[in-house]
């Protein structure tokens, strides 16, 4: 994406630094919002409705890019000038029902931000997303509530799967630097499954070669080796408990 030059800001704005590009997902699209965002001084690339509930964004003007000049409807009549790229997104890997994207830019030139950047880098924001649905819904389990009941054991188990997640996509990042592919293409779904199989399996492994104590056998009895009798004589024994009485060998 090229460096795009910061806007003058309105007295009592928020500055920010030069060349910052505001990104928004849909349902944000309105002219006061809109109009505060730009005084800040970022340049805004905001994704806006398709179909009959979305904003109405007549065409001006077509651009050389495919994408066409508009305006939004504010207070008291005025119009917010826009430029409008709509683009249709086919990706086989990613999960989704939309199939046409429209977005609403505050960079009017299309040799400043070519359509097509645009709508590649609109779709780097969704990783975000996919971040947040991997650790809560993916990871945690849809549905589940943490189980600490006190401020310090909720922050550490948050925590706690933030590192999972971490060394999660840290086995991703290896496996596709090992195969030379981009890591959004390798699913996290099966790589928690995987992990959760090589787990149980090690843990299974330890299990069975684990050294358990043997249990303390008792004590033989002592056995007392006598000498043979001499031919003639006559030897007394005195039987073992619990034979009683004397025997004569």
């Amino acid at each position: 994406m090229r460096t795009l030059p910061r806007q003058t800001s309105k007295p009592g704005g928020i500055a920010l630094s030069p060349g910052v590009l505001l990104l928004a997902d849909r349902l944000f699209v309105g002219a006061a919002l809109w109009q505060a965002m730009a005084a800040t001084g970022a340049e805004l690339v905001w994704r806006a409705r398709c179909g009959r509930t979305a904003p109405k964004l007549p065409v001006e003007q077509v651009l050389a890019d495919g994408s066409w000049l508009s305006h939004l409807r504010a207070a008291h009549g005025q119009r917010v000038r826009v430029r409008v790229v709509e683009y249709a997104l086919a990706d086989p890997g990613r999960r989704t029902t939309a199939d046409r994207y429209r977005l609403v830019t505050t960079v009017l030139g299309p040799t400043q931000a070519p359509a097509a950047e645009l709508a590649a880098l609109y779709t780097e924001r969704w990783e975000v997303e996919t971040a947040l649905a991997e650790l809560k819904t993916t990871q945690r389990g849809p549905g589940r509530c943490l189980r600490s009941k006190t401020p310090d054991g909720v922050a550490q188990e948050v925590w706690a799967h933030l590192l999972v997640h971490y060394a999660l996509r840290a086995v991703v990042h290896q496996a596709a630097l090992d195969e030379d592919l981009d890591p959004d293409r390798l699913s996290f779904v099966r790589t928690l499954r995987v992990v959760k199989r090589k787990m149980s399996n090690y843990q299974l492994k330890r299990a069975q070669h684990r050294t358990w104590p043997q249990p303390t056998k008792p004590p033989a009895a002592a056995v007392s080796v006598l000498p043979p009798a001499l031919p003639g004589h006559n030897t007394w024994h005195k039987l073992p408990k619990p034979l009683t009485g004397w025997h004569c060998a």
